[in-house]
């Protein structure tokens, strides 16, 4: 059966990220920073209401170094993160055309991840800046760590605003049949208050594009705005089910 991937393609043109969802090209503007922690705490808060076991959630945040034309400039930029984050794990690589620098810090069963990288392609440099922090547990020590130090760790950085996007994973495999019913896809659009704009059903997985006042960061695509993705996955009778949650999009692999 034909499995649903959500692609992020880096581009490099300044403010914006293009992604390519199943078919179609839509742009994510730069948002505001403190919207992701909201976003995906308000994913958490409707899945804590629905008493279902969040299994895994992330987000990532990128930003587009446009000002920098060599790799002078980055390494001098990850000379800085490095002084910021010195108790961080730092690894460098370079090869064929690429630069890369990577640091890693686990706390509180939290991991994050930054990345600075950049490329030369047909004479055309091009350079990018990725954080990421994720995790396999949502508790009260991860609340307090977007509350207090989200906000600090993007402004430490990055330079602007990076684009961002909030994804969590649960297990609904005791709220529903393996059916993926209609009902049980309404009831999960109820949930998050969202309108469905286009949907992908067959028999053991459905993804559902829609629009929901929850969330403030939006896609605008040729036809529609979106802001929300669902995914639901059956592995079959007496399986494990699964409910994927994504604003604007759906970033992590289900």
């Amino acid at each position: 059966m034909k499995r649903t991937v959500v692609l992020l393609v880096i581009l490099g043109v300044v403010g914006f990220v293009f992604l390519q969802f199943g078919n179609r090209t839509i742009i994510a503007s730069m948002g505001d920073k403190e919207n992701s922690s909201n976003e995906l705490m308000t994913i958490a808060s409707v899945l804590d209401k629905e008493q279902v076991s969040i299994q895994e959630w992330a987000v990532h945040s990128r930003e587009h170094l446009a000002s920098f034309t060599n790799n002078e400039d980055v390494q001098r930029y990850q000379a800085k993160l490095m002084k910021d984050f010195p108790n961080w794990d730092w690894t460098i690589h370079q090869d064929n055309g690429k630069w890369e620098a990577i640091a890693t810090q686990t706390s509180n069963e939290i991991n994050e991840t930054i990345q600075i990288m950049a490329t030369l392609t047909n004479e055309q440099f091009h350079s990018y800046l990725v954080y990421e922090v994720k995790g396999t547990k949502w508790n009260e020590q991860t609340s307090v760590f977007f509350q207090n130090k989200w906000n600090t760790r993007l402004s430490a950085i990055f330079r602007g605003n990076p684009t961002s996007f909030s994804c969590m994973k649960a297990d609904i495999s005791d709220k529903i049949d393996t059916s993926l019913s209609e009902t049980e896809v309404n009831h999960w659009l109820k949930a998050f208050e969202a309108k469905e704009i286009e949907s992908l059903h067959e028999s053991a997985f459905v993804s559902i594009s829609a629009s929901s006042p929850l969330f403030a960061e939006t896609i605008q695509t040729k036809d529609y705005k979106m802001n929300l993705q669902l995914a639901m996955r059956s592995n079959g009778l007496g399986a494990k089910t699964t409910l994927v949650v994504g604003t604007p999009i759906i970033t992590i692999e289900y």
